[in-house]
């Protein structure tokens, strides 16, 4: 029975072991690292994420240098490899399209990913151009025949949940050859068609009717009030922002306006400073000199949300409970007041501002947010306008006058981004012009893939992150709610790879020292201009020693309640949570699926575990062999006293 039972747990335990051993092998430890997926020798550059085969592994979506084909990428986790999925490839080259966006999403709500491709006939940044849309049907390994989606202006739509149904939609200016005219109209997708129809966001009450969007836009459908429904951000064509709340009763109604810097780049959304709410990060830049020597002087700003803090011994009223996290607040702010506690500027060399990848489309590049070392404060990768040191990475430290953050920031507990030294290793390669995140082996950590060219070819490198940090992540995904944790549509199917917009996380953590703070992380709340953001939201807890003791999930369905409460989530983990649920139903429906993710030191915990087994047995065997000779002697000394009496 013994060796039975230590047979059953010795395979057991090789099998773990195998299952971490399919990683990358990697030589240096502590830093990034250069490794080969598959990718290195492609000529084009990763446009879009999505899992397309819904194996819960992330695919890559790679448009070649000539801007006309689309290929998938699927990846391997037993070869830890990229692989080429021929049944799959788009080309629009006999048309001769121009491909300037791609936006994967389940766009007919069957639970499968399709794929939606922005194009023009000539690389050009004019507003007035035809922007043609084409939908690729997916089947998770090919995919139908296009829909001819109506175009638009080259103005590109904006990917938002318009109606509050879960389904995706489009809202921009519809093309017309005749007036060029910028009437806002919404594209609805079915499983046939598509079709668009005027729309007025507008809100009555307060005389305000939305503004002409910006060319190029940093728009996004993210919550930004606190009340776990994602909002519409705009940015508009006179230099303002608009953002519309999303309401459960009247739609979009008109929120905030505020003016923008002048000469602002793209804007990107995260909760920087690790309070509950998602603050603005952008680049700008100014004249400075003479008027004989002007120079640009350009700048990185974080403008932080504020809203009510989270409840605590020391705030006990005007405050959020750690037990309602998705409660709103209609007084939050922006404060564009450098002088205030919520606006940081940091110093910075000239970016690059466009992809050259798009030519003369003029794509700007985002700045990408991603959490490199786990602490729970989100990191920045920007490129710089040098040849040799094009990528820098700036990390999140605390505020102190020392770095240039003034007296209110940092008494407020706020963050600053310090260049690090960790860009080093991404400048080894030469022509690097922009990089994204990525968790590439699905393992918790944010990965780099560096976007370059070799002589007219554009490349991909990916380089792994090997950094040892003593913190937690927790990774989730959220999925649309087309259906249950299986599908049915004339063949069962899994609904992993959907790509769902504008869900929303808000939890607590508890660090080392027992201070309680909370953080919110937005899934996919921007699709437009090459955005590249991951299907999933990875995050870091920083180090602690407790569970999450309450995720709060938000989605775009416009019902009382929209969003649930999970407690006890474990550090480490992967969170699957499909929002099915029938029509009038509740949240009570919904589905959790928890994926534990096996640590580095698996390895060494399974040679412990055989060791203490092997001795264990060997003990075991000992102690029986000394049993067995002591019975024997006993049995011959009775048999002595025996044969004695006898005598």
């Amino acid at each position: 029975m013994l060796c039975n039972t230590s047979i059953v747990i010795f395979f057991i335990l090789i099998c773990i072991s195998s299952k971490v051993n399919s990683r990358l092998l990697l030589k240096s430890s502590n830093t990034f690292e250069e490794v080969k997926v598959g990718l290195d020798s492609l000529s084009g550059s990763v446009v879009a994420y999505g899992d397309f085969n819904s194996d819960k592994f992330t695919d890559v979506f790679v448009l070649d240098s000539t801007l006309q084909k689309l290929s998938v990428y699927l990846w391997q986790a037993n070869s830890t490899t990229f692989e080429h999925l021929k049944t799959a490839d788009i080309d629009v080259s006999k048309d001769s399209l121009y491909i300037v966006n791609v936006i994967p999403n389940d766009f007919n709500y069957d639970g499968r990913l399709d794929v939606l491709i922005m194009a023009t006939k000539q690389k050009s940044d004019k507003p007035n151009n035809e922007l043609i849309m084409r939908l690729y049907k997916g089947k998770q390994n090919s995919f139908d025949e296009y829909i001819q989606v109506p175009s638009s202006m080259n103005i590109q739509p904006t990917l938002i949940d318009f109606y509050g149904n879960m389904h995706p939609n489009l809202i921009g200016y519809p093309y017309s050859n005749v007036t060029n005219t910028y009437n806002l109209h919404v594209w609805k997708f079915n499983s046939t068609k598509v079709e668009i129809e005027p729309i007025s966001i507008k809100d009555t009450e307060k005389g305000k009717e939305i503004c002409k969007i910006s060319l190029p836009h940093s728009n996004a459908f993210i919550d930004l009030d606190g009340d776990c429904l994602s909002d519409l951000f705009v940015t508009c064509e006179n230099g303002t922002y608009e953002i519309w709340k999303n309401t459960v009763d009247k739609g979009f109604v008109f929120s905030r306006s505020g003016q923008l810097p002048n000469n602002v780049g793209p804007i990107s959304f995260a909760d920087m400073d690790g309070d509950g709410t998602i603050d603005m990060v952008f680049y700008e830049w100014i004249s400075t000199g003479s008027a004989w020597s002007k120079k640009k002087e350009w700048n990185l700003h974080i403008v932080y949300n504020k809203q009510i803090p989270l409840c605590s011994k020391d705030v006990e009223t005007n405050c959020r409970s750690v037990h309602d996290l998705c409660s709103a607040d209609d007084k939050y702010e922006f404060d564009f007041n450098l002088e205030g506690d919520g606006h940081i500027k940091i110093p910075i060399k000239a970016p690059i501002q466009y992809d050259n990848l798009y030519d003369k489309a003029n794509i700007p590049i985002p700045i990408r947010i991603g959490d490199i070392n786990m602490d729970g404060y989100p990191d920045i990768i920007l490129s710089i306008s040098e040849t040799t040191k094009p990528i820098e990475i700036y990390q999140s430290v605390p505020c102190n006058t020392k770095l240039g953050c003034n007296e209110n920031a940092t008494k407020a507990n706020r963050r600053t981004l310090l260049y690090s030294e960790h860009s080093k290793v991404l400048n080894r390669r030469q022509n690097i012009r922009s990089a994204a995140f990525m968790d590439i082996e699905e393992n918790g950590t944010v990965d780099i893939l560096l976007f370059g060219e070799q002589e007219a070819d554009k490349r991909v490198y990916t380089v792994v992150n090997n950094l040892h940090n003593d913190a937690f992540f927790m990774k989730t995904i959220t999925l649309n709610g087309a259906c249950s944790s299986i599908c049915s549509n004339n063949e069962k199917y899994s609904p992993f790879g959907v790509n769902y917009i504008g869900s929303t996380y808000k939890f607590t953590v508890i660090d080392l020292v027992g201070q309680k703070r909370a953080n919110q992380v937005a899934q996919l709340s921007q699709s437009n201009y090459n955005a590249l953001q991951t299907p999933y939201c990875l995050f870091g807890l920083g180090r602690t020693n407790s569970y999450i003791e309450e995720l709060f999930v938000g989605v775009s369905r416009r019902t009382q309640k929209h969003y649930n409460v999970y407690s006890g989530m474990i550090p480490n983990s992967q969170l699957i949570i499909i929002p099915y649920q029938q029509e009038n139903g509740d949240t009570s429906s919904w589905q959790l699926k928890q994926f534990i993710n096996p640590s580095e030191y698996v390895p060494y915990v399974f040679i412990s575990l055989v060791s203490t087994i092997v001795i264990l047995i060997i003990i075991t065997l000992l102690l029986q062999f000394l049993e067995k000779r002591e019975d024997e002697l006993e049995k011959k000394r009775a048999l002595h006293i025996i044969n004695f009496d006898a005598f």
